[in-house]
C-alpha cells in the first residue's frame, strides 16, 4: 500500500512521456510524407496527414484487440 502513490506517479510520468514521444513521431511522419508526396504544397500535406490518420487508426484497432 505504501508504494501505490509512487505506481501513480509512475504511470502518469510514463503516460506523457509516450504521448509527447508519439506526437512528436506523428507529425515527422505527416511532414515526411507530405514533402516526399509527388503532390505540390499543400496538397502534399494533406497527402502526409491522411496517411498518418490511417497509422493512427490502425494503432487504436490493434489497441482494441489487445484490449
Amino acid at each position: 500500500r505504501q508504494y501505490i502513490a509512487h505506481g501513480t506517479a509512475m504511470n502518469n510520468t510514463i503516460r506523457q512521456v509516450s504521448a509527447a514521444i508519439g506526437t512528436g513521431i506523428l507529425v515527422t511522419l505527416m511532414t515526411g510524407l507530405g514533402k516526399t508526396s509527388s503532390l505540390s504544397g499543400s496538397q502534399g500535406l494533406i497527402h502526409g496527414l491522411d496517411i498518418t490518420f490511417y497509422v493512427v487508426a490502425l494503432i487504436a484497432f490493434i489497441g482494441t484487440i489487445i484490449a
